[in-house]
């Protein structure tokens, strides 16, 4: 059940971005406005559906034995960034000073899936080397 709705003015960055996860995270339905971030706009949206859902579904799938998690990788070495150019411009938003590697990824996934991870639901995970754009 939904705490209400909220508008928040300028939702896609800084202060409305925090407070519209925020907002969300207590129960309410929240709707953004943004001037000229759609891809920060998107982002958050984002973060309030994946966090929402994946609460939700934790709670529903957990008298089964089931626990949910996100996973919320940034920027991976795949064949989609496979050229120096893209790969340079990234590197230096990156704290570690490289891009993450799919077996890194998969690594975590895999111990979301193993017993030693049973009590871990209901969580989004990031895992993107310091990422700071």
């Amino acid at each position: 059940m939904s705490a209400g709705v909220a508008l928040v003015f300028g939702g896609s960055r800084g202060i409305g971005a925090a407070i519209a996860l925020r907002l969300a995270k207590d129960g309410f339905d929240v709707v953004l406005t943004y001037v000229s971030q759609p891809d920060q706009a998107g982002d958050i949206v984002s973060a309030i559906e994946l966090a929402g859902l994946t609460r939700g579904l934790a709670r529903d799938l957990a008298p089964r034995g089931i626990t949910v998690n996100v996973v919320q990788p940034g920027p991976t070495a795949t064949d989609i960034n496979d050229n120096d150019e893209m790969r340079a411009r990234i590197r230096p938003l990156l704290a570690i000073g490289r891009l993450g590697e799919d077996t890194e990824v998969a690594s975590l996934v895999a111990y979301f899936a193993r017993p030693e991870a049973s009590f871990v639901t209901g969580s989004a995970i990031t895992i993107d080397g310091g990422y700071l754009a």
